[in-house]
């Protein structure tokens, strides 16, 4: 008793210690050693110095040297891309002091000294003070950390008072240690590593946040999404992203937030692994040497730390759920035709690319199996997981496919160049070989390293040779092995992609598909499952599995740690500054990021290069008053000389679906889309005096949609529990 006391009192004195230690309050300070940071004359009017920042809601203090020859010249902020403050300089040597007041968390708020086009300006250091601490991170150590003391305590509870469970503890426990290990450069440091799509999977973060905080539930679209005109949420499942989102919202900084997101994800790869296993085979030594494989598996960490592929990397969590639920719907316990749900349910709220190749996979197996599933009437589990899936995930596929159909985005813009990305079959068989892409000095390696060849060469010697090819289990298992021989072939360039380019077929799925190296994670995932079970069965390995288990787990964390993946690189890219910056490096990574980024597919049609901040308006005769907007709502009054003619006011909002504007009376007016895809609104040029209200309402269908995906949510848990009651009954 006395040591769980004091056990007690350690905790809540290390909670307070963790709680305590805020972040920091230190000024970020640019300075140069040449005196000054930038110094500009000429003819031009631009901004000649910019720094864009993540702040919390509070007050900060910004101080600038500087040195100008006129007064125009103005220190200038503006939240994401609106002006909120202008500041002159006063004319000569001085230091300019300015008070930001910030009423809400911004994602883009950017702060620049502003040359008018004559005189001459210089820059000469720049600091920016918090008046409050910049984050609220602490509170998330200690509740990890209290997490992680219960975890251990159930399970060491467990463990003594139940010794039947005690192998699947320590099972439990091996889990968790893999998952922990496969985190490990998450906690390196203080900062978000470089890496290929991680600013926009960042801005869809901050975005998800933006719409909550707006009132959108679900979040449609983000509000301050391209200089606040709005950017469309719905073309990319985000459900999972709430997460990181709401962490956003209640003050945690994007590092933190975001690997706390990142190893909620490893963790949930390796138990959805560790259950598929324990679904396909009943050896312990498989099922964990499974899952430290598919942990560790080249491609998936490549995902997470080089290419910040979070849907990617979100779909391979549910991908042995797809493959281990087919198993028990084709030749298993149909009964359990959900884990298949579970798999699918997960994928489609992750990433659609993966939808579509995992999708193929079930195809293909149901398809070879036809005749069994014909035979056994499995065909009733089959439509029973394609119809909770899609009720399910109804609130998203309705949108998505709506806008996808009839949204006027500019879907074309997504790279077509597939057959470029098909890779040669050396390197994909490569053991050794480390890509290193120069610019930003992250390592891409797409190979399947050695253990995964060793694991392939095996099987491949096997199928040859084995004599138990009709048992059921072996069909599976070989269906799976000629599936990923076929996978690693389409994702090389030994497939004549540019031949067959223009075949309609091919092109239409590999367009799709964007690049064939995206194969390789289904296809090592592949390898990993069947590869780890026929080492274990066959008569030739059979006396010195263990010992091959070890050796190539062995190979493979040795492998993985020679690595030299950087996870040090700032998403802004500071290195590429020609000024000999000196900031204090913990607080610029976790504030000074430009990462707003908005992939130009998921945009309305038209030139959003010359995007308004502000209304337009289609005649010098319209005399707009009382103009306000606010997040996705704008409101004006107008009135203009009584006319024929067609007239119009551009509101700074992206034409998507839902959006529609009314008079006082209530009466609705015509939307058109502008030629850079803002709202215009088709005034009436009566003489009179009118108030306009432009807002975002969901369409009815979508409504429907999340109505009956609830609904059927609320119909599987209640569904669920009445089984659980039965059997145990």
């Amino acid at each position: 008793m006395k040591n769980k006391i004091g056990g007690i009192i350690c905790l809540i004195l290390l909670s307070v210690l963790l709680f305590v230690d805020q972040a920091d309050m230190d000024t970020v300070h640019y300075s140069s050693s040449n005196g000054y940071l930038v110094q500009h004359a000429g003819e031009v009017e631009q901004d000649i110095f910019s720094e864009f920042v993540v702040l919390e809601p509070g007050e900060y203090q910004i101080v600038m040297g500087y040195t100008s020859s006129e007064s125009d010249n103005y220190l200038v902020v503006r939240d994401n891309g609106v002006e909120i403050d202008r500041i002159h300089y006063e004319t000569g040597e001085g230091m300019l002091e300015h008070t930001l007041r910030l009423k809400e968390q911004s994602s883009e708020i950017e702060i620049a000294a502003h040359y008018m086009g004559k005189g001459y300006l210089e820059v000469k250091d720049f600091r920016l003070s918090p008046c409050q601490p910049w984050f609220h991170d602490s509170w998330v150590k200690v509740v990890a950390l209290w997490i992680m003391v219960i975890v251990l305590s159930a399970l060491k509870r467990v463990y003594v008072k139940e010794p039947s469970k005690q192998a699947e503890i320590q099972n439990i426990w091996i889990v968790l240690g893999t998952a922990a290990l496969s985190s490990i450069l998450l906690f390196s440091d203080n900062r978000v590593g470089f890496a290929d799509d991680i600013q926009y999977h960042l801005t869809r973060i901050d975005g998800i946040a933006q719409g909550l905080r707006d009132g959108q539930f679900p979040v449609m679209i983000y509000p301050d999404g391209m200089q606040k005109n709005g950017y469309l949420n719905v073309m990319y499942p985000s459900l999972f992203l709430y997460f990181p989102a709401v962490l956003r919202i209640l003050g945690v900084s994007f590092p933190v937030a975001y690997k706390v997101f990142l190893v909620v994800i490893n963790f949930a790869t390796a138990f959805s692994m560790y259950f598929s296993m324990k679904n396909i085979t009943k050896s312990r030594k498989v099922i964990l040497f499974s899952t430290i494989m598919y942990m560790f598996m080249r491609y998936r960490l490549n995902n997470i730390y080089v290419r910040g592929a979070v849907g990617e990397s979100l779909a391979m969590v549910f991908l042995p759920l797809i493959i281990a639920g087919a198993y028990q719907l084709i030749m298993g316990d149909k009964k359990k035709w959900w884990i298949l749900a579970v798999g699918a349910c997960g994928v489609v709220q992750s990433h659609i690319l993966s939808v579509i190749i995992y999708a193929a996979i079930v195809a293909i197996l149901i398809i070879v199996f036809i005749r069994k599933i014909i035979l056994e009437k499995r065909y009733v589990e089959i439509g029973k997981t394609v119809v909770v899936t899609v009720l399910l995930n109804l609130w998203f596929i309705v949108p998505f496919l709506i806008f996808y159909i009839k949204g006027n985005l500019n879907l074309d813009a997504v790279s077509k160049d597939f057959w470029s990305e098909a890779i040669n079959p050396s390197y994909l068989l490569g053991i050794f070989h480390i890509t290193r892409d120069a610019s930003s000095g992250s390592a891409r390696d797409f190979a399947l390293r050695l253990p995964y060849v060793l694991l392939l060469t095996f099987s491949i010697f096997y199928v040859a040779n084995r004599s138990d090819k009709k048992a059921e289990q072996e069909k599976f298992l070989n269906s799976l092995f000629w599936m990923s021989c076929v996978m690693l072939l389409l994702a090389t360039n030994v497939v004549p992609y540019r031949v067959l380019r223009d075949i309609g077929v091919v092109k239409s799925v590999f367009e799709l598909l964007q690049f064939p190296w995206r194969l390789i994670g289904p296809a090592a995932c592949m390898i990993v499952i069947y590869g780890a079970i026929w080492l274990e069965r066959c008569k030739v390995t059979i006396r010195y599995k263990n010992g091959i288990f070890l050796l190539l787990l062995a190979i493979l964390l040795v492998d993985t740690s020679y690595w030299n993946l950087r996870w040090n690189e700032n998403v802004t890219g500071y290195e590429d500054r020609e000024a000999n910056y000196e900031y204090r490096t913990v607080v610029t990574d976790k504030i000074c990021w430009n990462i707003s980024w908005f992939p130009d597919e998921y945009k309305i049609k038209g030139d959003t290069s010359m995007i308004k901040t502000t209304y337009t308006i289609s005649s010098d005769d319209i005399y707009v008053q009382n103009y306000k907007k606010d997040k996705l709502n704008v409101q004006l009054g107008y009135i203009t000389q009584a006319s024929d003619e067609k007239k119009w006011i551009d509101v700074p909002l992206n034409h998507y679906l839902g959006y529609y504007a009314v008079d006082e009376n209530g009466e609705e007016y015509e939307l058109e889309t502008s030629e850079i895809g803002n709202i215009r609104v088709l005034i009436h040029a009566d003489g009179a005096e009118h108030s306009i209200y432009v807002a975002y309402k969901e369409p009815i269908s979508f409504r429907i949609a999340e109505v009956i995906s609830l609904i059927s949510l609320i119909g599987i848990i209640i569904w669920g529990i009445i089984q659980k009651k039965n059997n145990k009954m």
